[in-house]
């Protein structure tokens, strides 16, 4: 036989010696029992066989680590929302994935794992209070979310392969630089104490991604890292950012929604195709000497907006969205207040902005595949001078005209069929 499966059972307490009577089994799936222990020769003989073994939600209190080395073909081991308070130093040649997730640990022994093949290491949902100091050649992913960790050790994570780590919903304060040449994504969200990052020192050559949305953070981190491309710091505190120092040339998502910025400097990052400044208290955007030739989408929506960076939009030609919704645009659009210049332009969105009247020329360079939202304004009339020049660069094309929600008292008299 090759699988064995098993869910739901509440009757069942251990897997005892002879439970099996015999079998073999290359896949043991065992969910939701009240499984607390395990007798070593309960797997005896599944050893030479037995693939994948999942033990999970079952509260098992001790698992025989010490059979491992006889699991000669064994890849994945899963005792996720368990019991488990600790864990010995490992030794199997085969494993690749471990799943320790949603147990008791506080303590694994760091010295002598031998676990040549190990890849993928889950241990988040736990209660450990530091970084455990492992010594695993071949780790390339670590799971440690959802701990209590309130320091991080960087000398204590000795993997020379870890391309991903998860610190995310634990208590850390403060983020040293980071020297891993392997990593490339970084996720430090949800530590909601944490308001330092350390900017300089950095040794992370193949970092890509950092996540440190919902913490304390004051001011943006302006971080020396070459290979960074996303940086998320939504869901801070942060109401300064300041002008000089940026260190990330190939920065190509930023997202700072979710502050408290008032303003915002002039950005000067060739690389950057993705700004998201949404939900902040943002009055103003510094024009002179923006410079972001490759921005794809910029979203400033729910912010107090004084005045649009009209001149800025103008320079973005590669702009294909651009989201202001309820910025206090209104009630009137004049001639020439968007201006757009890209050719490859799909989506503006100027939803609950109070916009009441549209000027002639008030919005220009749309494409014929561009969705214009209008929704939820003030509008009460359809200018036929302005719509029929909206719908007539985008009447040949997928384009959309959306003005749902709009307290019109006199129906449109031109394409009616056409807006939405």
């Amino acid at each position: 036989m090759k699988q064995f499966h098993m869910k739901g059972n509440k009757m069942l307490e251990d897997l005892h010696e002879g439970v099996f009577a015999g079998l073999s089994f290359q896949w043991i799936f065992v969910e939701d029992t009240n499984v607390r222990t395990i007798h070593p020769s309960a797997l005896l003989h599944s050893m030479e066989v037995i693939m994948d073994l999942t033990i999970g939600d079952s509260g098992l209190e001790e698992f025989p680590f010490q059979l491992l080395p006889k699991f000669r073909r064994l890849k994945g081991l899963s005792l996720y929302g368990n019991l488990l308070t600790s864990v010995p130093a490992l030794q199997t040649d085969t494993l690749e994935m471990l799943d320790l997730s949603m147990n008791n640990i506080s303590r694994l022994e760091g010295n002598e794992w031998a676990t040549p093949s190990l890849k993928n290491f889950n241990l988040s949902s736990n209660s450990l209070s530091s970084v455990p100091a492992l010594k695993i050649d071949s780790l390339e992913i670590l799971d440690l979310s959802r701990n209590e960790i309130t320091r991080l050790e960087v000398n204590r994570l000795a993997m020379p392969k870890l391309m991903i780590l998860d610190l995310s919903r634990n208590s850390l304060a403060s983020v040293p630089a980071m020297k891993m040449q392997s990593l490339e994504r970084l996720n430090l969200s949800l530590n909601i104490w944490l308001n330092r990052v350390e900017e300089d020192g950095w040794a992370t050559p193949n970092l890509k991604s950092i996540d440190l949305s919902g913490n304390s953070l004051t001011s943006v981190p302006i971080l020396k890292i070459d290979s960074l491309e996303k940086l998320d710091v939504g869901s801070n505190d942060i109401n300064l950012w300041e002008k000089n120092g940026w260190g990330a040339p190939r920065l190509k998502n930023l997202c700072l929604s979710w502050n408290s910025l008032t303003q915002v400097p002039a950005l000067k990052m060739d690389s950057l195709e993705i700004l998201d400044l949404g939900f902040n208290k943002i009055t103003r955007l510094e024009e002179n000497g923006w410079s972001t030739p490759n921005l794809k989408s910029l979203y400033i929506s729910y912010n107090p907006l004084a005045m649009l960076p009209s001149a800025v939009i103008k320079d973005l030609k590669k702009l294909e969205v651009f989201s202001c919704e309820k910025c206090n645009l209104g009630p009137t659009l004049p001639c020439g207040f968007l201006e757009f210049r890209s050719n490859a332009l799909k989506t503006v969105s100027l939803i609950l902005s109070g916009i009441s009247i549209l000027e002639p020329g008030a919005i220009t360079g749309l494409k014929a595949d561009t969705g214009v939202y209008l929704d939820n304004n003030n509008i009460t009339t359809l200018d036929e001078r302005i719509f029929r020049s909206i719908l007539g660069v985008i009447l040949p094309g997928d384009g959309i005209l959306s003005l749902n929600g709009e307290p019109l008292l006199k129906k449109p008299h031109i394409y009616p069929h056409e807006v939405s």
